[in-house]
């Protein structure tokens, strides 16, 4: 567990519709490629991010609206054949509508998709007020028009690194290490640390009070380990290793303040924003920003500070809120929160206190010692040449 960013709940429909889903996954570019192979058959489809508590995030493709059942099996039939995975057609309602057309998978082959597919999952919360929801008694009636709203998400990305800022500093580096701890309302203090060489990931979780288990997990290019406090090293499946490390990496922990300008590209709900007035947080003078929803994404608000343009809060009108705050700037065009809170019906329900996120930096050589390797033909770790950003 111990992932922070914010929940984003299932499709929507209007009356009458139907919508196609995936199965759940554990990494969004496992998703994208869902998506790009079913837009591939002409499927128009999009990746959505939900919360699962007790999981964490997850990925699902969503395809809709389709007015009829008919048209929806028929591209559910698509996508399962596209994709090699079985879908589900929901009513609006959000049961799943009687299935009579097959939708379970079928081999596929052919070349991989391409990496690089556009991903319209949602990181966003809704923002409140020392510390209570945002609601329309705290929003002025002074909102504004398309033209302002574009100069505001201009001063936002730049206020995050501008266009080659944040995530994109993250992924031109040799190597990342993310340092963190996570208090839980249980009583849990718990230190992480996440690495990415390459293919290459670790992770080390320490509980340092409360229940809980600590642990080790390693992968290299052809190999994945898993340790706990005290014991033996066990082979873990590759895949699913990858799928869990990636739920601790500073993308999936800080979200949109560190994924601005991505997102800012592949996600066109941000594009439709619009200006809902100011609120204080907490003391902090914050433009509003509302996107009011569709039948895939639903509504969600971005605060941002009117002194700094950094995105201040996130969240949904559930309840459940993101506030990012104590906020550092490198001379990589890093910007991010050193501490993140996850708040959920007025009650904290996380708190992440940032310790480092370095680039470019050689990591110990037993977070990525195979130890079931059997001779020199195995991947050994390589050292990179340093540059920090602590």
């Amino acid at each position: 567990m111990g992932l922070l960013s914010l929940l984003l709940y299932g499709a929507l429909a209007l009356a009458g519709e139907f919508f196609v889903e995936g199965p759940e996954v554990d990494t969004r570019a496992e998703a994208v490629a869902m998506a790009q192979a079913a837009q591939a058959r002409a499927v128009e489809c999009r990746v959505v991010r939900r919360y699962r508590h007790g999981t964490g995030w997850v990925y699902v493709v969503v395809s809709a609206p389709y007015g009829d059942r008919i048209s929806a099996s028929s591209a559910a039939t698509t996508m399962a054949g596209s994709t090699g995975r079985g879908m589900t057609i929901f009513a609006t309602d959000g049961d799943p509508a009687p299935q009579d057309s097959p939708t379970a998978p079928s081999p596929i082959g052919g070349d991989e998709p391409a990496p690089d597919a556009a991903d319209d999952g949602t990181d966003s919360s809704i923002a409140h007020i020392t510390p209570e929801p945002l609601d329309n008694d705290d929003v002025g009636d002074d909102a504004v028009g398309g033209d302002e709203v574009a100069r505001t998400l201009r001063r936002i990305e730049r206020a995050h690194g501008g266009a080659d800022g944040g995530d994109r500093v993250l992924s031109r580096a040799s190597s990342v290490v993310f340092r963190y701890t996570r208090t839980t309302p249980e009583g849990q203090v718990i230190d992480h640390t996440f690495a990415r060489r390459g293919e290459e990931r670790y992770l080390s979780i320490d509980v340092r009070e409360g229940d809980g288990v600590s642990m080790t997990v390693s992968v290299t290019g052809v190999a994945a380990w898993s340790t706990t406090k005290g014991g033996a090293p066990a082979p873990v499946d590759r895949q699913r290793a990858l799928e869990t490390i990636e739920r601790f990496s500073p993308e999936h922990v800080l979200g949109l303040a560190l994924t601005i300008a991505t997102d800012l590209e592949s996600r066109p709900e941000l594009q439709r924003l619009r200006s809902d007035g100011q609120a204080d947080v907490d003391g902090d003078r914050c433009e509003v920003l509302r996107y009011d929803g569709d039948r895939v994404v639903p509504p969600f608000v971005v605060a941002v500070s009117t002194e700094s343009w950094r995105v201040r809060q996130v969240g949904f009108d559930n309840g459940v809120l993101k506030d990012m705050t104590d906020y550092r700037a490198t001379e990589d065009g890093l910007v991010y929160p050193m501490r993140v809170q996850v708040w959920r019906r007025r009650a904290i329900v996380d708190t992440v206190n940032v310790a480092k996120l370095e680039l470019d930096s050689p990591l110990p050589a037993e977070w990525l010692s195979n130890p079931f390797a059997t001779g020199p033909s195995d991947p050994t770790p390589r050292l990179d040449t340093p540059r920090g950003t602590e």
